[in-house]
């Protein structure tokens, strides 16, 4: 395998901390055909197209990049992790050579220190993205205190705590997540640049979900003015932070009294089996009878998958369960 940069998710523990490291942060994106990238056997990529890019001359890869590569080349990790620096070299630079498609290469650098340039990763196609900062600033400014994640192109920050006490001796911390792609390497196209919504963690178990979401769309988010995204983000802000406490109790109750379908038991049954495996699905569903214990099911099983964006799927899905007796409850209240 070659040598890479390895990265690590970056915690800040305010918004004034986010902002610092986001203001100090330079990112560029170079998108060029892919049969015009070379790697070498030091870990290290360039630009070899007619008029070579200099910002693209020889730069380090991160672990990240490295494995988007080889899933454009369509090298198998368990192969590309076992062989000599040598041989992963030429093979990617041999299937580089057949590839007509665009990809979007992302250098990553702090301010006044490009010699320091790496490469944070290398993305099919390209898409508009949301100011990072803006995010940061907003939140500073309505004094709305936020813990913030960095990793990987993404942006997450979590923000406003209540514990909500839904059934005895069973709590959910019900808290807002904002999320901002920088870049992806799978279904960018799909998804939206930006999303506010509620996470919900169950703390009996430490099961997460993301519920109650209101997604921009990439239209609006490719052709929006910074204002826009401002107001944009401080609504959606005020929406999670009034967040309807007394739906959530209904809409678990609703949940523990609610039986699903044969048929909508076997959606959910092979949903955990894509995603965690077969053997796991059965176990989690061994003992389920209400729509509550197949939401924790599928939340749950987002502890037995490494890959984040396999992790955050589910937790997804699991909001999009609650989300529905999330809006019976609240026609009912």
């Amino acid at each position: 395998m070659l040598p890479v940069l390895s990265t690590r998710p970056v915690e800040l523990p305010t918004p004034r901390a986010a902002l610092d490291y986001l203001e100090r942060r330079v990112l560029q994106r170079f998108t060029v055909p892919l049969r015009d990238l070379r790697v070498d056997r030091d870990g290290r990529l360039r630009h070899h197209g007619a008029m070579p890019i200099e910002q693209l001359a020889d730069v380090r890869l991160t672990d990240v990049a490295l494995d988007h590569l080889d899933r454009l080349a369509a090298v198998p990790a368990p192969f590309a992790r076992r062989i000599e620096p040598e041989l992963h070299e030429h093979t990617l630079n041999e299937l580089f050579a057949r590839q007509l498609a665009q990809v979007t290469v992302v250098v990553e650098y702090e301010h006044g220190h490009p010699e320091q340039r790496r490469i944070a990763g290398v993305v099919p196609g390209m898409r508009a993205t949301a100011d990072d900062t803006l995010i940061a600033r907003r939140l500073e400014e309505l004094g709305v205190p936020a813990v913030f994640t960095i990793h990987a192109g993404t942006l997450e920050a979590r923000f406003g705590v209540e514990s909500v006490e839904v059934l005895p001796a069973d709590t959910i911390d019900v808290s807002g997540a904002v999320r901002s792609e920088q870049w992806s390497f799978h279904g960018a196209a799909r998804r939206p640049v930006l999303e506010v919504g509620a996470h919900l963690l169950r703390l009996i178990c430490a099961n997460g979900a993301y519920a109650s979401r209101e997604l921009a769309s990439a239209r609006l988010m490719a052709w929006a003015t910074d204002r826009q995204l401002t107001d944009f983000v401080s609504r959606q802000i005020e929406r999670v932070l009034r967040f309807p406490k007394q739906a959530l109790l209904g809409a678990v109750d609703a949940m523990t009294r609610s039986l699903p379908t044969e048929d909508e038991h076997d959606d959910v049954r092979r949903l955990i089996a894509r995603h965690a495996g077969r053997a796991h699905a059965a176990v989690a569903l061994r003992t389920a009878v209400s729509w509550y214990d197949h939401w924790n099911a599928v939340t749950a099983a987002a502890h037995e998958v490494e890959a984040s964006a396999t992790r955050r799927a589910l937790e997804v899905h699991g909001g999009g369960i609650l989300d529905r007796f999330m809006i019976g409850a609240a026609r009912a209240a």
